[in-house]
């Protein structure tokens, strides 16, 4: 059979996706076989699962041999391989630092990678600028692991979406200083899968404060979020929407959009602030905010007195634009009517004309002199 499938694969040019799981009965001569089809130049395989082979080191270097230097495969699942020991992966990460990789998606998860193992990934990582998905959930990292992968991870400006949950041996230790990969200024993080791990009330608190001026993450998934006590869950709601004033509002997190996959047990004004950070730019929900946590009963002129004049108008403007609903515009044009300074026509008309009788003499000083 698996000189049947190699010979077929061989030869075919149209052959892009490929799954050949689930097959603990083949030998390592059936998987040479099988793997040595990949280096024909007539197959361009873009995804590709192995999962639940029972690979051990001899298959995985048969495999990491065929794919170096293979340039069309952009999506590998490897999962429930748990023999592969150190010398299997080290075999393994020669593929993810081959220039031409091309890989995008590398899905290992369950494989008993430890702290030993996942520091020959760290090392392809920081030589791969092609991956952007990395599943590593249900596998045995603990916090040296962690910081590892953290160290890696915080200069890292590829990865949209990493998955760690199912990892247990890693304590609140680790958790901590993983913190440091969403503060970083460079991350590229979109999704983080952190469900199934053991995160306390404290931790959690320490990734929502990470996040607050992370303008990348999308989506934060952790099943304890509905767990936590009132006082905690306050803590994502204020860096979701910060109400301490209109600028403290402003540079709130605008991009977090989920928390978590049972979001109906959040608190119902959580829920909202993600849902319209879902819905809207970060600049529309900026903005969206300000007007619900400072007008909620209309535009008032207190939030804006120590604003510069020069930079009122604007202000008043981007909180006013596209106001179409009835009850919006009334608000605004009684904000309007309570700034008359703004629309003091003649009194800016006698300080232009002052201005310019003022700079008329001193021209004609300079010109006598």
């Amino acid at each position: 059979d698996a000189a049947i499938l190699a010979t077929g694969m061989a030869g075919n040019c149209t052959l892009k996706d490929l799954t050949v799981a689930l097959n603990e009965g083949v030998s390592k001569t059936g998987w040479q076989t099988i793997f040595s089809s990949f280096q024909s130049p007539n197959l361009a395989l873009e995804h590709l699962n192995l999962a639940y082979n029972d690979f051990k080191d001899e298959e995985i270097v048969l495999l990491s041999n065929a794919l170096t230097g293979n340039s069309s495969l952009r999506v590998l699942t490897l999962c429930g391989n748990c023999e592969i020991t150190m010398a299997g992966w080290r075999a393994f990460s020669s593929v993810l630092q081959n220039p031409n990789c091309a890989l995008e998606d590398l899905l290992l998860s369950s494989n008993r990678i430890n702290h030993e193992t996942i520091d020959f990934i760290i090392d392809a990582l920081n030589n791969n600028t092609a991956l952007k998905k990395l599943d590593l959930s249900n596998n045995m990292i603990n916090d040296e692991g962690i910081n590892n992968l953290t160290n890696a991870l915080v200069n890292n400006v590829k990865l949209k979406e990493l998955n760690l949950r199912g990892n247990s041996d890693t304590t609140a230790t680790g958790w901590e200083a993983f913190a440091a990969v969403l503060q970083s200024p460079v991350s590229a993080l979109e999704t983080l899968d952190l469900e199934s791990t053991f995160i306390a009330d404290a931790i959690m608190v320490s990734l929502a404060n990470s996040i607050v001026n992370n303008s990348m993450l999308k989506q934060l998934l952790i099943a304890q979020a509905w767990h936590l006590s009132p006082e905690r869950m306050a803590v994502f709601t204020q860096i979701l929407c910060n109400t301490a004033s209109i600028m403290h509002t402003y540079q709130s997190n605008h991009t977090l959009q989920k928390l978590g996959r049972i979001e109906i047990r959040l608190p119902e004004d959580l829920r909202s602030l993600l849902k319209l950070n879902k819905e809207n730019s970060e600049s529309q929900a900026a903005r969206l905010k300000i007007i619900q946590s400072h007008f909620r009963e209309g535009f008032t002129v207190a939030p804006f007195v120590d604003m510069e004049q020069k930079i009122l108008p604007h202000a008043i403007g981007w909180m006013g634009r596209d106001g179409s609903s009835h009850e919006l515009n009334q608000h605004f044009y009684g904000f309007l009517r309570s700034m008359p300074s703004l629309f003091d026509v003649e009194r800016k008309h006698k300080k232009r004309a002052l201005m310019s009788d003022v700079d008329g003499k001193k021209r004609k000083r300079e010109i006598g002199g």
